[in-house]
């Protein structure tokens, strides 16, 4: 027991109280929203995320602290930047493009508010796959791991406290957060490379990479059907939305409700995992990119 309470000790003193102060005002504004008309609990709700993020943000910064001492928190300025193009650009192409009786701003916006600290978070991570810094990974790895793990946990449960219920039938589906990670790889790529002072023929040759990553994801999603009762659900893997089904009450709506947020953070963090990837097959060197940079110097 004294050894737990040394190291949750440890790791309070590491990422300080600022975190601790974003989450327990998220906490107060959600439940604060509670008591609100119903327009103004759609507000309430995604404030209350980005309170949260941000507060998780500075955790991580402060976990992972060690390792920003030569370029301190570019890799989540980058990040935040090119999770704003996703947001604006992904939404307007992808949730906020459909004809659904919420304004189209509206969901915008709350694309904007997912991409910008979930872009933000991703850069954190992202920066720790560049060399330009010597990373005693034996020593920290305890402190990379745990980093790592709340991302991905706290990032994906955060839609299950944090998102607005839409209309029935209006929810965000796969195609539309795909697109939006699709636009961050783009816009983060290009900001780190030019950056890295990358010559614009090895930029554009590598561009390749990227749309050898999107293919196979895009091709899943597109192909790949559902057999559901639910005629919003029952289809392509990339038309499934996350639905609350208002038909039901008492456990069954509990039941909707959870089954629908789980299923859509389940679904996040697999995007996140796959930017990651995606992000490293572009910038790393293997063989393939290894030729392509051939083919600029030839």
């Amino acid at each position: 027991m004294e050894t737990t309470l040394s190291f949750l000790n440890k790791y309070r003193k590491m990422i300080g109280s600022e975190p601790l102060l974003f989450f327990v005002l998220a906490i107060l504004t959600l439940q604060y929203g509670q008591y609100q008309t119903s327009e103004l609990k759609d507000i309430f709700k995604p404030v209350s995320g980005v309170l949260f993020t941000f507060g998780l943000l500075i955790a991580l910064l402060r976990v992972v602290g060690t390792f920003f001492k030569q370029r301190p928190a570019r890799g989540m300025i980058d990040g935040l930047l090119a999770g704003l193009f996703a947001g604006i650009l992904g939404g307007s192409f992808g949730y906020g493009y459909h004809d659904y009786s919420e304004p189209a701003l509206l969901r915008i916006i709350l694309c904007i508010l997912f991409a910008v600290p979930s872009g933000g978070a991703l850069g954190v991570v992202i920066d720790l796959l560049h060399p330009d810094r010597s990373i005693p990974w034996r020593k920290y790895f305890g402190s990379l791991m745990l980093a790592i793990s709340l991302l991905f946990i706290v990032v994906g449960m955060g839609f299950t406290l944090f998102l607005p219920k839409m209309h029935y039938g209006n929810g965000i589906n796969v195609f539309d957060l795909q697109l939006i990670c699709e636009f961050y790889l783009f816009f983060m790529v290009t900001i780190v490379v030019i950056s890295f002072e990358w010559p614009i023929k090895k930029l554009v040759r590598r561009f390749l990479l990227l749309i050898i990553a999107i293919v196979p994801a895009r091709a899943l999603t597109f192909f790949v059907q559902l057999n559901d009762s639910n005629p919003l659900i029952n289809g392509r893997l990339g038309e499934r939305q996350f639905l609350v089904d208002s038909s039901k009450e008492g456990a069954e709506r509990v039941f909707a409700i959870g089954s629908g947020y789980y299923v859509m953070a389940i679904a996040v963090i697999v995007f996140m995992i796959w930017t990651l990837s995606a992000y490293a097959f572009y910038y790393k060197d293997h063989p393939l990119s290894l030729w392509l940079d051939g083919k600029v110097k030839a």
